[in-house]
């Protein structure tokens, strides 16, 4: 701005010497003509700088409340705390799920922790303590999403004991399938759906030979899977 109006008054300059020099005037006449129009052009090219700045300011106010507009707009990563009764705990846990990028759906984790306690007072009652963990997607639009989900579940206690099976099985593959609602902005958080377990049963397994009288063991490993399992979680987003 500052060298259009340089320029602009050096190119007025020019005109008003070349103006005064066709006629024949004194010295002191030819200063007085020069500075009434230099100074005339001088105000309102003031004038003209101020608006211009005013202007200059207003758009550059406007553009940046539009590009916070904008960033505001854009989804972020939700983050949610929720408790679960049933799914990939077995009886109850407390979880923290997120996604990896800023965005509602997409790929994203969830961990928590979890467990029970029996009061069977014949076995002197006994505690699990799980800890799910597992990579989840989430497919959908606004505040409603299909969630899949692949993990694990580790307990502490393992997962059965009998006279039978001799090994715990301490971690089971989890899989995870349902419906999520899950606001836009923050609030109630819903999810139910299905939650299947896997994993491998290792049994040892007893042989006598009555002949010879010779007893032996094996250890027996069995494919596991429980189909019909699921869970519902109530929780909040941010």
């Amino acid at each position: 701005m500052a060298t259009y109006l340089g320029a602009a008054c050096g190119h007025k300059l020019r005109c008003i010497l070349l103006m005064v020099s066709k006629y024949d005037v004194t010295l002191r006449d030819k200063i007085n003509l020069f500075n009434h129009h230099f100074l005339m052009k001088s105000r309102t090219s003031h004038w003209h700088f101020l608006l211009s700045l005013v202007l200059c300011s207003c758009l550059f106010i406007g553009n940046s409340a539009a590009a916070q507009s904008d960033s505001d707009s854009q989804p972020r990563s939700k983050k949610n705390f929720y408790i679960e009764g049933g799914g990939n705990a077995l009886i109850f846990s407390v979880n923290y799920d997120a996604r990896f990028q800023k965005r509602t759906d997409g790929f994203g984790y969830r961990i928590g922790i979890g467990g029970f306690t029996s009061l069977d007072l014949n076995s002197g009652g006994r505690s699990l303590l799980a800890v799910p963990v597992q990579i989840n997607y989430l497919a959908g639009k606004g505040a409603h999403f299909f969630e899949a989900g692949l993990g694990a579940t580790y307990s502490t206690d393992g997962f059965w004991e009998n006279e039978s099976i001799q090994k715990k099985t301490p971690i089971l593959g989890t899989i995870t399938f349902g419906y999520r609602y899950q606001p836009v902005s923050s609030g109630l958080l819903i999810r139910v759906g299905m939650t299947p377990f896997f994993g491998v049963k290792k049994n040892i397994e007893y042989h006598y030979d009555q002949a010879t009288g010779i007893s032996w063991s094996t250890l027996v490993s069995d494919p596991l899977f429980w189909p019909l399992y699921g869970g519902l979680s109530v929780g909040y987003t941010f």
